[in-house]
């Protein structure tokens, strides 16, 4: 059975330079072939230059693909016992995690893992398998390079995946969540993506996953400008900063100009330093700040915790109280009363 129909969008999406498929924009597929020869037309769609052998009788095709750009996205399964397919995915930016099954995958003779998220290299890929079924997420490589920048703060930062697989493990979870709840988002209720605003947010937000998951050149300018030597520099600059003027309403992004490194530098600069990120020091910094007032402070002149917490940047009383204990090992109602 197949069936194939488009969704009303709030607004007319504007095509891509190069379409990652040839169904209509803001559409949602849906087909269940068990037919190799219909099947592989429709696999055409989704990854170009397909091509099969050895499907066998018990050949089977479930798919579910759809788009709001500059997304798309494609869950499949194919079954059929001890077959093989390649592809060729050069100009797409697209990422497959395994949802079930096995199959094994290879570029120039190089073994993809698939045991983990990973990046589909820029070349032809040719697939081992029998029964799989697979997500594929893929995302305008224009794009991309436009938000990867923006969050960089360069207009003309180079933007390209270095790597296939996820740099570490707790990395690749989170990847594999993030695209799983953007292909629940895309196929069932889409009316919260089609504002743009939340479809930006959402795409931000894969970006950003993506650079702080896949080896690629933002991450290797990052560790270049909070490399040893130079990123002291940067760090006690910064440090400076926080430190003389944490009384007031300062964000990351002054953190960042005033240390002359991009926030994402300044991000890796503390962590890898100092073990903590920019806003984790700020806290700490303020709480020290609203330690010092409390015990100078007299409750019967009227000074209160919420006040003095509210004055050094903590508008939820319970959570400053509960930041307060765990650093010092008290309440600050006791600091203050004491």
């Amino acid at each position: 059975m197949r069936a194939e129909y488009q969704l009303c969008v709030s607004r007319p999406l504007a095509p891509r330079a190069r379409p990652f498929y040839s169904v209509p924009m803001g559409s949602l597929v849906e087909v269940s072939i068990r037919d190799p020869e219909r099947a592989l037309p429709m696999l055409e769609r989704y990854f170009p230059g397909v091509a099969m052998s050895n499907p066998h009788g018990n050949f089977a095709l479930e798919l579910l693909a759809a788009e709001i750009a500059p997304l798309s996205v494609v869950r499949y399964r194919l079954r059929s016992r001890d077959s093989s397919s390649s592809a060729d995915l050069s100009g797409n930016l697209t990422f497959g995690q395994v949802e079930g099954g096995e199959i094994g995958l290879t570029a120039s003779s190089e073994q993809i893992d698939t045991t983990v998220p990973w990046l589909f290299p820029d070349e032809r890929v040719h697939a081992e398998w029998d029964d799989v079924t697979i997500t594929a997420l893929t995302m305008s490589k224009a794009a991309t390079v436009r938000m990867a920048r923006a969050q960089l703060g360069s207009d003309t930062a180079a933007v390209a995946f270095t790597g296939r697989s996820p740099i570490d493990r707790s990395r690749a979870r989170h990847w594999h969540s993030l695209v799983e709840y953007t292909r629940a988002a895309l196929t069932t209720d889409r009316s919260p993506l089609e504002s743009p605003i939340v479809l930006t947010s959402a795409f931000a937000h894969l970006v950003g996953l993506a650079l702080e998951t896949f080896p690629n050149t933002i991450q290797d300018a990052v560790r270049e400008q909070s490399r040893p030597g130079s990123a002291p520099t940067s760090l006690r600059r910064a440090i400076a900063f926080i430190d003389e003027n944490a009384h007031l309403p300062i964000t990351s992004e002054d953190i960042a100009r005033e240390s002359r490194l991009s926030i994402r530098a300044l991000q890796y600069g503390f962590r890898h330093h100092l073990g903590v990120t920019p806003v984790g020091y700020l806290r700490r910094v303020r709480l020290d700040g609203a330690h010092r007032e409390l015990k100078r402070a007299d409750p019967t002149t009227g000074a209160t915790v919420t006040q003095i917490a509210t004055d050094w940047g903590f508008a939820n009383a319970g959570r400053f109280a509960s930041y307060y204990r765990d650093v010092f090992g008290v309440s600050p109602k006791r600091t203050l009363d004491s």
